[in-house]
């Protein structure tokens, strides 16, 4: 299942590579665990530096939750049939929750959008017809994308949706069997990840009707996935290198790649959630965090007491991975064509 990863691929063609050293000054803000609950995991965030996630209760049941940053959490469900597991993967500045909820009856699971309190299953608007995928990033109009997955033939879709319901697809450039929106800012630019021919996760950004496949660059790199967008185009996402290692990254307009690093992680470090300051929402084998890109001093003031984020490397690309991306003049561009019908078996209950 691919639930739980995010691949970034890097840019076709050779180019030139500069590392340097960067973040000196970033910290890290522990998110406190759900009272009684583990495993507590932030994954989304807004502008208010709201939080959204999941945690274990103390049965290893998992719930979806929401809150602040200094750990003031609310707990909810997902009701549906042989539901085991609920994840909030996002928090759009109005609220609005926006995730999944596993089921033995679903390949992943059923697609939810909690707004104004309500908790809406994502469908593609006809009867019986819930999607089964992830459902991750709202933007400020209400947009969201995400996956969902063909019942019968496997392959998985990227989509936007709205008000509960799947409103269009995206296009497949790739020629994929496997394709999903993770992260939509503002302006609809849309970021996730594709799976190639071989079975190899691509980072792919969807920017005013043009793909482009991005990949952490090296040659140690076995996939890369893109999961959210802020609206000065920094995104992050994740590698897995090819011993088995999850790093986490984010990703300028300018095409410099920063590795968020977490003290004394050996196995994963993910990352999923970006806001408009700047703030990361960091999911590792150390507990989760909170990436703060300031000094100590402000980060302390936001939530639980912070540690310094070790230094990382950063890589820039020449020319950057998009083209020409400018957030303060692109062109609102987020409203494909409807679907007209789903592919036959997707998502049946």
């Amino acid at each position: 299942m691919r639930a739980s990863t995010i691949k970034i691929a890097a840019l076709a063609g050779a180019a030139m590579l500069s590392i340097s050293a960067a973040h000196a000054g970033s910290t890290l803000i522990p998110v406190p665990e759900f009272s009684g609950g583990s495993l507590t995991y932030a994954f989304g965030i807004n502008d208010s530096n709201e939080i959204a996630g999941s945690y274990d209760d103390s049965n290893s049941v998992q719930h979806g939750f929401y809150g602040t940053i200094a750990g003031s959490y609310t707990s909810f469900d997902f009701s549906g049939k042989d539901v085991s597991a609920t994840q909030a993967r996002a928090v759009a500045d109005n609220g609005d929750l926006t995730g999944y909820a596993v089921s033995s009856d679903k390949l992943i699971g059923y697609e939810w959008q909690m707004t104004g309190g309500t908790i809406l299953t994502i469908g593609s608007g006809k009867k019986d017809k819930s999607l089964d995928g992830i459902a991750q990033q709202e933007n400020a109009s209400g947009t969201f994308t995400g996956s969902y997955e063909n019942d019968k033939t496997f392959d998985e879709f990227g989509y936007l949706g709205s008000n509960g319901k799947l409103t269009s697809t995206l296009p497949d450039a790739f020629d994929s069997t496997a394709m999903a929106g993770r992260g939509i800012d503002d302006a609809g630019d849309v970021v996730g990840w594709f799976e190639d021919s071989s079975g190899v996760q691509h980072g792919l950004t969807y920017i005013g009707g043009t793909y482009t496949q991005v990949d952490y660059p090296g040659s140690d790199v076995a996939y890369t996935v893109l999961e959210g967008i802020n609206d000065k185009g920094l995104i992050v996402g994740q590698y897995e290198d090819t011993s088995g290692v999850i790093h986490a990254f984010e990703l300028n307009s300018k095409g410099t790649f920063t590795e968020i690093k977490v003290p004394n992680a050996t196995s994963f470090v993910q990352a999923f959630g970006v806001n408009n300051a700047g703030f990361v929402t960091i999911v590792s084998d150390q507990g989760a965090f909170i990436y703060c890109p300031l000094k100590k001093a402000k980060c302390n003031k936001i939530g639980a007491a912070g540690i310094d984020a070790p230094e990382a490397r950063s890589i820039h690309k020449p020319g950057g991975y998009f083209v020409a991306f400018n957030p303060k003049s692109l062109a609102k561009h987020g409203v494909l064509p409807p679907v007209k019908s789903l592919p036959k078996g997707a998502g049946a209950l």
